[in-house]
């Protein structure tokens, strides 16, 4: 999914979405934007994608879970940012029927999706300035 670098001069900054609050069943854009201009050979940024869920139950707090199986039509992929760009692009679509990975309940919108675009450095540079982490809210299709 992921080409490990080197030691890449960039890093993920900003993930921006259009449009911002994409509905259930709807085409949107995950743009990452990086610190400027990748130099040399193109980078690739991994991902990793997950649900804000919050159970409103005493002693409860908010919690990232897995998007599971049956939650996008069309998956978001790692972007692959070419030399001399300063951001990439995947696109994605959730499921107007989109079920919870956890009890395959239906979702219900608005749902928060929560994506996290990183760099993979070999060897690990043991920071969190190599990733960067965008949420949205998609609401009812």
């Amino acid at each position: 999914m992921n080409n490990p670098q080197n030691s890449p001069e960039t890093l993920p900054v900003k993930i921006e979405f259009d449009p911002p609050n994409p509905k259930a069943g709807e085409e949107f854009k995950i743009i990452v934007i990086l610190d400027g201009p990748v130099k040399g050979q193109p980078i690739t940024l991994g991902f990793e994608k997950q649900r804000f869920k919050f159970i409103p139950e005493p002693g409860e707090f908010p919690t990232l879970r897995p998007t599971g199986m049956n939650y996008f039509y069309l998956n978001p992929s790692g972007i692959t940012v070419e030399a001399g760009k300063d951001r990439g692009e995947s696109k994605a679509t959730v499921k107007p029927d989109a079920k919870d990975a956890d009890t395959d309940d239906p979702i219900l919108f608005p749902d928060n999706l929560v994506l996290t675009y990183f760099i993979s450095r070999v060897p690990s540079s043991g920071t969190t300035d190599d990733y960067c982490i965008g949420i949205v809210k998609i609401g009812k299709p």
